[in-house]
C-alpha cells in the first residue's frame, strides 16, 4: 500500500505527510533493524520524504538553525529576494543537473 500527500501541496504539508507516514511505521516498530528495514523496503520518494522530515526534526529546535532563519527574513523584508522567475530557472537548472 503506498500512502502519498495530496497533489500539489506545500512543503509544510509534506512534512506533516512523513511525520504520519514516520509515526505510522514506528507504532508498529519495535527496534531500529525493524525500522531500517521498513525504510528498505520504501519507494525512493517516501524515502526522500522520511530523510526531509529527519532533517526538519534535527533542525527544529537548534539555535542556530533559528538564528540563520531570522537572518533570512530580515534579508527578504529589506529586499533581498528571488523572482518566481529566478526561483523556476533555478529549479530547471538544478533538474537538468540531476540535483
Amino acid at each position: 500500500m503506498t500512502i502519498k500527500p495530496a497533489r500539489g501541496s506545500s512543503p509544510g504539508a509534506e512534512i506533516q505527510f512523513a511525520n504520519r507516514l514516520l509515526c505510522r511505521i514506528l507504532s508498529v516498530m519495535s527496534t531500529v533493524q525493524e525500522v531500517q528495514a521498513a525504510l528498505e523496503g520504501m519507494s525512493p520518494e517516501d524515502r526522500n520524504r522520511v530523510r526531509a522530515f529527519l532533517l526538519h526534526l534535527s533542525r527544529v529546535n537548534d539555535p542556530a538553525h533559528k538564528a540563520e532563519l531570522t537572518r533570512s527574513m530580515e534579508r527578504m523584508e529589506q529586499g533581498d529576494r528571488v523572482s518566481r522567475v529566478e526561483v523556476e530557472k533555478l529549479h530547471q537548472d538544478l533538474c537538468r543537473d540531476g540535483r
